[in-house]
C-alpha cells in the first residue's frame, strides 16, 4: 500500500493524445474538474500534469498546447513532444552509460506514423522521474477517457485514504477495448469468441493509477495487451495485485477507427497469445515455449471456426465486406501456423524479463 508523506498526496496525471485535440480538450476538462471535485475531500492533494503528445502536424500540438494554457488546477504542467523527448532519453542514456539502442527497449519517436502506446506510457514515467516527482502516485490516462462526475466516489474513497492501493483504477463504459481483429469480426456481425475476457481480472491502461516506486521498478513491455503484461508482472514480482475502485470511466466512441493493417494485426496477435500464456502461468516466474504454443493453437482454432462462417455468410451474401475481412483473417491464420512464433515470443518475453533490470538502472 501507498503511504502519504506528511499527509501531502502526489498526483501525476499523465494524458496520452495523438492528433485528435477535441477528444484531448474534452479529456483535460474532465480530468481537471473531477480533480477539483475531489480536492474537496483530499484539499492536501497535490496534481501535477504531463501530457505525452504523439500528433504528427503542428496544428493538432498547437491546439493541445493551447487546452494545457487554459487549466489552472495543477501546480505544474509539463508538455512532452518529440525535442524534449530526445533530450530526455539521450540524458538518461548518457547518465548511465548505456548505448543509444538502449533506449529503443523502452522508448519510441513520438509524432512518427507507429503507434507505441507501451513506449509512451514509459516516457511518461520518465519525465515525472526528470521532474523530480519521483513521488506519489501515477495516473495513466488516454485521451479518449472521459471522467464523469457521477463516478468519482471510487476516486475519492481511494485518494482520501491515508493508504492508498498501488495498483488501482476503475472500469470501462463506452466501447469495448479490443483488438482491431476482433473488432472487424464484429464490425460483419460475428461473436470474435476468442477473447480473452481478462479485462475482469485486469484494468485498462487507459485508465490506472500506478504508485511510482511500482512504474520505477517495471517497465511497459513494447507489446500489444502492455498494461495487462504489466500487471502480471507486477503481481509475480511485487505480489501486488490490481484493485478495481468504485465506479467507471466513460471510453468515447467512435474515436479509434478499425485499425485494418495487417501489419498492427499480427503484433495484436502476439500479444494475446502471450498474456494468455503469461496468466496460464500463473505464479510461476517465466512462461514456457509450451504454454505459448498451446495459446497459441487454441487462438488457431477459434479462428477457423470464424473462418468457417465468413466462407458460408459469404457464399450466401457475397457480401464486399465479408470478402476483405475473410482476407485479414486468412493472413492472420497465416501468421499463427508460423512454426517459428512460439519460440520468437519466448525470446521476446524473455528479453523483456532482463531489460526490467536495465530499467531499474534507468529509474535510479
Amino acid at each position: 500500500m501507498l503511504e502519504r508523506q506528511m499527509g501531502r498526496m502526489i498526483l501525476n496525471v499523465l494524458i496520452l493524445t495523438a492528433q485528435r485535440p477535441r477528444v484531448f480538450a474534452r479529456c483535460l476538462e474532465a480530468v481537471e474538474k473531477s480533480l477539483h471535485l475531489v480536492k474537496q475531500h483530499a484539499n492536501k492533494m497535490i496534481p501535477h500534469l504531463f501530457v505525452i503528445d504523439d500528433s504528427k502536424d503542428e496544428f493538432a500540438r498547437k491546439a493541445n498546447r493551447r487546452a494545457m494554457n487554459r487549466i489552472y488546477l495543477f501546480e505544474s504542467a509539463v508538455y512532452v513532444e518529440r525535442g524534449l523527448q530526445a533530450n530526455l532519453v539521450n540524458s538518461v542514456i548518457r547518465k548511465n552509460k548505456l548505448k543509444r539502442s538502449v533506449g529503443n527497449r523502452f522508448f519510441h519517436p513520438l509524432g512518427t506514423k507507429d503507434v507505441d502506446v507501451s513506449a509512451h506510457r514509459n516516457l511518461g514515467v520518465l519525465a515525472v522521474r526528470e521532474a523530480g516527482r519521483s513521488t506519489g502516485l501515477l495516473w495513466f490516462v488516454d485521451d479518449d477517457i472521459v471522467v464523469s462526475h457521477d463516478e468519482l466516489e471510487g476516486f475519492t474513497e481511494n485518494l482520501t485514504k491515508r493508504v492508498t492501493p498501488k495498483l488501482w483504477g476503475p472500469k470501462l463504459k463506452g466501447i469495448v477495448d479490443e483488438s482491431s481483429l476482433e473488432r472487424l469480426l464484429r464490425s460483419v456481425g460475428l461473436d470474435p469468441q476468442f477473447g480473452f475476457h481478462l479485462d475482469e481480472k485486469y484494468l485498462s491502461g487507459g485508465c490506472m493509477f500506478v504508485d511510482f516506486d511500482i512504474a520505477r521498478r517495471v517497465p511497459f513491455p513494447r507489446l500489444y495487451n502492455e498494461d495487462w503484461i504489466f500487471q502480471s508482472i507486477v503481481q509475480k514480482l511485487y505480489n501486488v495485485s490490481p484493485v478495481f475502485s468504485k465506479g467507471s470511466v466513460y471510453h468515447l466512441p467512435g474515436t479509434n477507427p478499425i485499425n485494418g493493417d495487417i501489419g498492427w494485426i499480427k503484433r495484436e496477435l502476439d500479444g494475446d497469445v502471450m498474456i494468455d500464456a503469461i496468466n496460464e502461468a500463473r505464479n510461476n516466474q517465466t512462461i514456457s515455449v509450451r504454454w505459448i504454443e498451446q495459446k497459441k493453437r487454441e487462438i488457431y482454432e477459434l479462428l477457423m471456426e470464424q473462418e468457417r462462417t465468413i466462407i458460408m455468410l459469404n457464399k450466401m451474401s457475397r457480401r464486399g465486406d465479408l470478402t476483405s475481412v475473410m482476407r485479414k483473417v486468412r493472413m492472420s491464420l497465416d501468421h499463427l501456423s508460423n512454426p517459428d512464433l512460439p519460440r520468437r515470443l519466448h525470446a521476446l518475453y524473455t528479453q523483456y524479463r532482463r531489460d526490467i533490470q536495465v530499467w531499474q538502472r534507468l529509474m535510479s
